[in-house]
Formats: C-alpha cells, structure tokens, sequence
C-alpha cells in the first residue's frame, strides 16, 4: 500500500495495513505492527506526525481485540 503524504493517515488505513501484513505473511498482529512501524514510520514515531502515530497506536488497539 502506497502512503500519500497528503494527509494524516486514518485508523482504518492503519488496520487495513496491518491486516495486509498479517494475510501475506502469516504472521501475528505483533509483528504486523513491528513491519508496519519499520515501513511506514521508519522507526521515528514522529515521522508522519503526532496524530498519524495516534492512529497507529488506536488502529493496533483495536486490532487486539479481535487478535489478542
């Protein structure tokens, strides 16, 4: 998935990216977000800005309670 840096990325957009990692690689939800965190924020959590890394966290939080 292509992140454009015209805006903040959703909750959503967070949940779809991590649910795609978790599909072609048959991982856990933990590593998903590990993945996702390397790609997209390149281990800076203030690279795609404070709110985009709100989502981030909120999207993995509720990926947990489907995925404990």
């Amino acid at each position: 998935m292509k992140l454009n840096r015209s805006g903040t990325p959703s909750v959503s957009y967070f949940k779809s990216y991590m649910l795609l990692i978790m599909n072609t690689r048959t991982c856990s939800l933990e590593v998903a977000k590990e993945v996702a965190y390397e790609n997209l924020f390149e281990r800076d959590s203030k690279r795609l800005g404070e709110q985009a890394f709100r989502n981030f966290q909120q999207a993995h939080k509720e990926l947990m309670t489907i995925y404990p």
